[in-house]
């Protein structure tokens, strides 16, 4: 019996060393995850900081934005422009404002397909009112086919909250960016913090030249 106890104390510490041990992995595991993203975080910083130096722009850190920079500058180079923002608009509580328009590049969701898709409207994160979403932006004809490409609306589980098309007036068939817009009135269940997918119409149907952009929202 004493001997039966023994081993199943000894089985017991076994046990209790390798699940130790693996939550020690898994904490490391996460952290070097967390590190890599920190880092990603940081070079794309420093990137869009160089950018606003290059182009003479004024550089506000804590919102990874550039003022006074052309709107060509800035979406070529990734950022998303404002051409008349608020010079109080990160300071609610201000007691005096002045009225005027400040051009701002945001830096702080970068758009990695700048030389397929530019968005003009909407901005990351802004808050968009009573439902009614415009999406005004150009890209290169290659995006499209047949003079449209697929626009998908998703909630932050993955979920198709909406799925149509972007029509252009102008030619497609060209290396050029093509203009678009669509003034969309988005069914009244669709709240929340949102993803806006912009993607490129593929007739291939080949997964490998699928591409998209995602710009998070948020629908009052």
């Amino acid at each position: 019996m004493k001997k039966k106890i023994s081993k199943n104390l000894v089985i017991s510490f076994l046990i209790s060393i390798i699940v130790v041990c693996a939550v020690i992995i898994i904490v490391q595991q996460l952290d070097l995850l967390n590190t890599d993203r920190d880092d990603v975080s940081k070079t794309k910083t420093l990137l869009a900081l160089k950018k606003c130096e290059n182009y003479k722009g004024f550089w506000i850190d804590d919102f990874s934005e550039c003022e006074y920079i052309s709107e060509d500058d800035c979406l070529t180079n990734g950022g998303y422009f404002n051409s008349c923002a608020s010079a109080c608009r990160h300071d609610a509580n201000a007691e005096m404002c002045t009225m005027q328009c400040v051009p701002v590049c945001d830096y702080s969701v970068l758009n990695s397909k700048a030389e397929k898709i530019r968005v003009l409207y909407p901005r990351p994160n802004i808050t968009v009112e009573n439902s009614y979403l415009e999406i005004i932006g150009q890209a290169r004809g290659s995006w499209y086919f047949e003079a449209s490409f697929p626009i998908l609306i998703k909630n932050i589980k993955g979920d198709t909250l909406y799925s149509g098309n972007i029509m252009t007036r102008q030619d497609w068939m060209t290396n050029d960016f093509v203009s678009f817009r669509k003034d969309l009135k988005l069914p009244p269940d669709i709240k929340g913090k949102v993803l806006l997918i912009l993607k490129n119409d593929n007739p291939s149907g080949v997964p490998e030249k699928d591409e998209e952009l995602v710009i998070p929202l948020k629908i009052k």
